[in-house]
């Protein structure tokens, strides 16, 4: 018997565990407007596959860090580099 009630929950803990997860191909995502003098720029963080990168931009984002600075280098769909100067 004790076996069993030891089987149980791992069983029942394990199925808990899994519970909590996100569906197979859902994402959590961030979006960010940067507003600059010639337009909207709008990022989507996947907070899924780089949590730790999109806690610390948004981060710099809520600090103001990035108000008043240029972007150097942008490609559309791939990149946007800037707030170093």
């Amino acid at each position: 018997m004790e076996f069993f009630m030891r089987y149980l929950t791992v069983f029942l803990l394990i199925f808990m565990s899994l519970l909590n997860r996100p569906a197979i191909g859902a994402t959590s995502a961030s979006i960010v407007e940067l507003q600059t003098n010639v337009g909207t720029i709008t990022f989507k963080l996947d907070d899924t596959k780089a949590p730790i990168s999109a806690g610390n931009f948004l981060a710099y984002v809520k600090s103001g860090f990035y108000k008043n600075t240029l972007i150097h280098r942008a490609i559309k769909g791939f990149v946007v580099q800037g707030g170093g100067y």
